[in-house]
């Protein structure tokens, strides 16, 4: 599962946006890919999803 799907569960990509204290741009641009989160920006992702293991967040893929 990836980011997109788990977010879609329970937030509007604006709505998540808000809570990351990120603009709906930039959040956007990290969902997609084009743009890496720092590590703390992953953890409070992970955080406000309910996900134990960031790798879930990106499809197990860190390279990404």
């Amino acid at each position: 599962m990836h980011l997109k799907e788990i977010r879609e569960k329970r937030f509007k990509q604006k709505a998540m946006a808000d809570l990351l204290g990120l603009s709906e741009r930039q959040y956007r641009r990290i969902e997609c890919g084009t743009s890496a989160p720092d590590i703390w920006t992953a953890i409070r992702i992970a955080d406000v999803l309910g996900v134990m293991d960031l790798r879930t967040l990106w499809g197990g893929n860190p390279k990404r």
